[in-house]
């Protein structure tokens, strides 16, 4: 399965997009958080690939090593999940999006995804995943006016202005988005 995804054309289009604003497409998070996901998560392995086989991944063996040092993103030391953001009533109003040429007026969506950057720390020797400690991570929303990557501080407060709804948040490691 790992190899028809690297693969498929949403995953050769994320490595050969000239920039990361450019995979949006608009009204699509879900599949733009993917394709942005996949870029950060394999971009690394598929520049080392290309330098050192001109493209051609010789065999599965190699392929698992390079979805092995891609997932662990060593390179930029963070971790990413993909964030589902909705509610019971499919309605979360959200600012500061590009649905809408008003930053300070609400977009609502039935749910909304971003990608969601928390540093890796390295401790005695071991690699782990800090998303307690927020002053670091970063919200990653193609679909936003803010920053981008935004600090979560500054994408909360500025994204989700409108207190009376009620929002409800599921993540999903990157690697296992599919």
């Amino acid at each position: 399965m790992t190899e028809s995804i690297h693969q498929s054309e949403a995953a050769q289009s994320a490595l050969s997009c000239p920039s990361e604003r450019e995979l949006r497409v608009p009204c699509y998070c879900e599949e733009n958080v993917w394709r942005l996901a996949y870029r950060r998560l394999y971009e690394k392995a598929s520049i080392t690939s290309s330098s050192s086989t001109n493209g051609a991944i010789s065999s599965p063996e190699e392929r698992n090593e390079l979805t092995s040092q891609a997932q662990l993103d060593t390179s930029t030391r963070m971790d990413y999940y993909v964030v589902f953001v909705s509610n019971e009533e499919k309605c979360c109003p959200m600012f500061c999006q590009l649905a809408n040429c008003d930053p300070n007026e609400p977009c609502f969506w039935d749910y909304h995804v971003f990608l969601l950057g928390t540093p890796v720390a390295t401790r005695n020797g071991h690699t782990a995943s800090n998303k307690q400690e927020t002053n670091n991570n970063v919200v990653i929303d193609m679909d936003s006016h803010l920053p981008f990557p935004c600090p979560v501080a500054e994408y909360l407060s500025n994204a989700f202005r409108e207190e009376s709804f009620r929002r409800e948040y599921r993540e999903k490691l990157a690697p296992r988005f599919r």
